[in-house]
């Protein structure tokens, strides 16, 4: 698939939403539903056997306790309703491989997007950095992927800082229950923990870590310039210096490390995939895994 570009005009839209839309449908439409098949499902009734009612739907355990006859009524789709989080903070942008980590990142909310827009539930973005950058509320109609291709492709950002708080607060702050969240960062921030298990007490948290092999370890190259994105310093390091690089890929490797802590702690889903991997297979292998119950950290 073309690479869509991240400074996209008008008369792209609709080059990008045929692009994601033929994805979606033919490699992952059904198993978006199988993955979820239930979250969106609530009992009608179970109420006393009939005549005429089929002998299969008896619900034994209450028949049971009660003495009576019961039968479960058939389940009734009931629409999710589902907040794709997407972090647009400049440190998606560095990157040591052919594709940075805001450009799977956009993808990835785009594909999740039109999914739920293609399963009829309600889906919102909430765009951010430390602040909040964009926010379409919930919809399930089909004009939902054109503004969400609009939003996380063209408009642009105000600042270049990372908040995942700010995120978290924001959806907290809509005094919603029970819906399907998705988080999709690099994770490159700090002092969120509380927010994030509370979102995890209230929602279904699926955390989407998107990282750069710059992330866990720095090589050794020689003199390299380090530009701060976000906090715009600089500064010059000799990545041959032994003792040095150690210290610095100790940190970087801690870093990782506590950020596997934490997701364990808040008992949230963690697909943690790098840059350069296939979005789309990773999507399709985490749907399967999570089809068959297998909801743990580092799926």
């Amino acid at each position: 698939m073309k690479k869509p570009n991240m400074s996209v005009h008008e008369t792209d839209i609709h080059d990008i939403h045929l692009q994601f839309l033929k994805i979606v449908d033919e490699q992952l439409a059904g198993l978006f539903r199988s993955a979820f098949k239930g979250h969106g499902y609530e009992l009608a009734e179970i109420r006393k056997y009939a005549p005429g009612d089929e002998i299969r739907m008896i619900d034994w355990n209450v028949t049971a306790r009660t003495g009576d006859l019961y039968i479960r009524q058939n389940l009734e789709d009931k629409e999710l309703s589902v907040f794709i989080l997407v972090d647009a903070s400049a440190s998606g942008l560095v990157h040591s491989l052919e594709s940075s980590k805001q450009s799977v990142i956009t993808k990835l909310a785009t594909l999740l997007t039109m999914l739920c827009v293609r399963n009829r539930d309600q889906v919102s973005i909430i765009k951010f950095t430390d602040e909040i950058e964009g926010y379409l509320p919930p919809s399930k109609t089909a004009s939902q992927s054109i503004k969400a291709i609009n939003l996380l492709y063209k408009e642009a950002t105000h600042s270049k800082k990372t908040s995942i708080k700010t995120a978290l607060q924001q959806l907290i702050s809509l005094e919603k229950k029970n819906a399907l969240v998705f988080l999709l960062s690099d994770f490159m921030d700090s002092n969120y923990q509380e927010e994030l298990e509370l979102v995890s007490e209230l929602h279904d948290l699926i955390c989407l870590q998107v990282s750069d092999p710059l992330d866990e370890a720095l090589p050794n190259v020689g003199l390299i310039e380090m530009n701060a994105i976000e906090s715009g310093t600089s500064g010059i390091i000799n990545t041959s210096n032994r003792k040095l690089l150690k210290k610095i890929n100790a940190s970087l490797r801690e870093q990782q490390g506590k950020l596997h802590r934490m997701l364990l702690d808040v008992n949230c889903e963690h697909l943690k995939l790098n840059a350069n991997d296939d979005a789309v297979i990773s999507l399709k292998h985490f749907f399967s895994q999570r089809k068959k119950g297998r909801n743990h950290v580092g799926a």
